[in-house]
């Protein structure tokens, strides 16, 4: 099978991991299987059962390619005829389900938005969406709640400390955006040199954020220098070794260059 695109490949498993959470935790599934055979709990154990084990994806179907390309430039049509019909599935559908007696087809999404990093995201918008309705709202890679898309002024400082989840957590300061947050107090002063400013802000010792704010060393065509935040790793002790991280380079290097943009 060729490797399947980045973004494709996110969103399958967003996908798969929206059907296993629809069939409810493991625990819940077992109390409502009637009977409460031996053969379901196994299989319910080894978890091969649900749309990650029983089921196919277009996107998992590109080997099907080379056939079509023996057929159709090689003549090798009696040779791959077996394969037509799954052949015309991969051409026009998102997902296969096969059962003994019956098969369960899937539309592809009428909308999949990605960022310059191939990661499910959208601004605006869901970045995953079928014609159904069903649809995924996503932050750089990470599945959020869409009212933090949809309405971004309702994010507080209180919301974003109550957040149990990290990685949303760190969505909503992005969404926010780092400039408001920390104008609003979100993160303290922890260290300032000419190369600009280290902000963090510590929930507990193995959960902090940083950002280290910068001021463009290029004008801008006015005259004026931009003011920005760079998000770094919570360990960064000074402004310079946030700043030296983000262009791949110690803090000692980066003190030597003599030109900076």
């Amino acid at each position: 099978m060729s490797p399947v695109d980045p973004l494709v490949e996110h969103a399958a498993e967003v996908v798969m991991q929206g059907a296993a959470q629809a069939d409810g935790p493991l625990l819940d599934r077992l109390r409502r299987a009637r009977p409460l055979s031996w053969s379901y709990v196994l299989h319910a154990l080894l978890g091969h059962q649900g749309l990650r084990f029983e089921a196919i994806g277009q996107h998992e179907l590109s080997w099907l390619g080379a056939y079509d390309y023996y057929r159709d430039m090689t003549g090798l049509r009696a040779e791959t005829e077996v394969l037509q019909g799954l052949s015309l599935l991969a051409q026009s559908l998102g997902w296969l389900q096969p059962h003994a007696r019956t098969c369960w087809l899937v539309e592809r999404p009428d909308r999949l938005r990605g960022d310059v990093r191939d990661r499910l995201h959208d601004d605006g918008a869901p970045a995953l969406r079928f014609r159904d309705g069903w649809s995924v709202w996503a932050w750089k890679g990470v599945v959020v709640p869409s009212w933090l898309i949809k309405n971004p002024e309702r994010i507080t400082l209180t919301m974003i400390d109550h957040e149990q989840n990290v990685q949303i957590r760190r969505c909503m300061i992005d969404i926010m955006t780092p400039e408001r947050y920390v104008a609003q107090g979100g993160a303290v002063r922890v260290a300032e040199d000419e190369t600009g400013v280290l902000w963090r802000k510590t929930w507990l010792s193995a959960d902090a954020w940083a950002a280290v704010e910068v001021i463009n060393a290029t004008p801008e065509p006015d005259g004026t220098r931009r003011h920005f935040f760079l998000q770094v790793p919570a360990h960064m002790r000074t402004a310079r070794e946030a700043v030296a991280w983000t262009y791949g380079l110690s803090a000692a290097t980066y003190k030597q260059l003599t030109v900076r943009t």
